[in-house]
C-alpha cells in the first residue's frame, strides 16, 4: 500500500474509532440533571398569578408568589448544586420554556400535578394546595361530593382506605361532640356537629358508589382519643375538643398528598377546608 493510502485509510479509521467517544460524550450531556417539568410548570404558573394578582388581591399576590418562591426552591434542591453552592447550570429554571398546566386555575393544576410530581414533593403539593383551597370563595365538600359522583370515579384501593380510615375518625369525632354536648352546648359546637355531619354523609356515599361495594365501616359503641381524655367538665371538654378537631384537619390534610385520584384529591382538599374551619 502507498504511502498516501497509508495516511487516508489511518484518517478514516481514526475517525470510525472516535465516532462512538462522540457519541459518549453527547451522551453526558444528555443526560444533565434538568428542571422537574411538573414542578416547573407549577412555578410558571404561580410566578404569573403573583403578578396578575397584584394590584387586585395583594393578599392572594403574597401567598402565589410566596409558593412560587418554595417551589423554585425545590425545583433546585431536585435538581442539584455545584461544589461551590451554586445552582447547576442546566437546571436555571426558564419560564418562557415551562409547559403549561393543564388547568390554568391554581388549585385545580396544583392538585392534578400531585401524583405526577417527584414523590418527595407531594407534602409541599399538598401543602400549597391546601393553602389555595383556604382563599378560594368556591371550595364546598358537597360540591366536590357532586362532581365526585358525577365523574363515576372509581377509587384505587389506597384511596379507598384511606376513604375508610377518614370515616373511622369521623365516626369517633362524632361521638366526643355529642359526649361534649353536657358540658357544651352552643352556636359554635352545633355547627361543627352540622359540618361533621356533611362529612360523614360524604364519605360513607363515596365508598358506597365503589363498584365492590365494600361494606361501610361499623361506628363503635364508644371512643377513646389518645390527644385527649375523656371530659368531667366544662374546661376538660373544652381540651378535648380543641385536640380531637385539630387532628381531625391533620387527618384530612395527610390524605391531600397521599391520594391517588384527582377527584378524590378535590374531595379531600374540601374537606381539611370544612374541617379547619370548624376548630373549636
Amino acid at each position: 500500500m502507498s504511502t498516501a493510502k497509508k495516511r487516508t485509510f489511518s484518517r478514516i479509521t481514526g475517525l470510525i474509532l472516535l465516532m462512538p467517544l462522540l457519541s459518549s460524550c453527547t451522551g453526558i450531556f444528555s443526560l444533565a440533571p434538568r428542571p422537574d417539568a411538573t414542578l416547573t410548570s407549577l412555578y410558571a404558573l404561580a410566578t404569573t398569578d403573583s403578578t396578575l394578582a397584584d394590584t387586585v388581591n395583594p393578599q392572594v399576590a403574597e401567598l402565589r408568589a410566596k409558593q412560587a418562591q418554595d417551589l423554585k426552591n425545590e425545583i433546585e434542591r431536585l435538581c442539584g448544586f455545584t461544589t461551590a453552592g451554586t445552582v447547576v447550570p442546566s437546571c436555571v429554571i426558564d419560564i418562557e420554556k415551562a409547559a403549561k398546566t393543564p388547568d390554568a386555575q391554581a388549585l385545580k393544576a396544583t392538585l392534578q400535578a400531585i401524583d405526577k410530581a417527584p414523590k418527595e414533593s407531594r407534602d409541599l403539593l399538598a401543602k400549597q394546595a391546601i393553602e389555595l383551597a383556604k382563599i378560594a370563595p368556591d371550595t364546598d365538600i358537597l360540591e366536590a361530593h357532586k362532581s365526585f359522583i358525577n365523574a363515576h370515579t372509581a377509587l384505587k384501593s389506597a384511596d379507598i382506605t384511606a376513604a375508610e380510615e377518614l370515616l373511622k375518625w369521623e365516626y369517633g369525632l362524632r361521638y366526643a361532640f355529642q359526649t361534649a354536648q353536657a358540658w357544651r352546648n352552643d352556636k359554635a359546637l352545633a355547627e361543627a356537629l352540622r359540618a361533621q355531619n356533611n362529612r360523614i354523609t360524604v364519605l360513607e356515599q363515596i365508598l358506597e358508589s365503589q363498584a365492590d361495594k365494600t361494606p361501610l365501616p361499623i361506628p363503635e359503641p364508644g371512643y377513646v382519643f389518645k390527644s385527649a381524655a375523656a371530659p368531667f367538665d366544662y374546661d376538660s371538654t373544652m381540651a378535648m375538643l380543641t385536640a380531637v378537631t385539630t387532628e381531625t384537619t391533620k387527618a384530612w390534610s395527610h390524605a391531600v398528598g397521599a391520594g391517588e385520584d384527582f377527584n378524590w384529591r378535590l374531595v379531600v382538599v374540601s374537606g381539611v377546608v370544612n374541617a379547619s374551619a370548624h376548630e373549636l
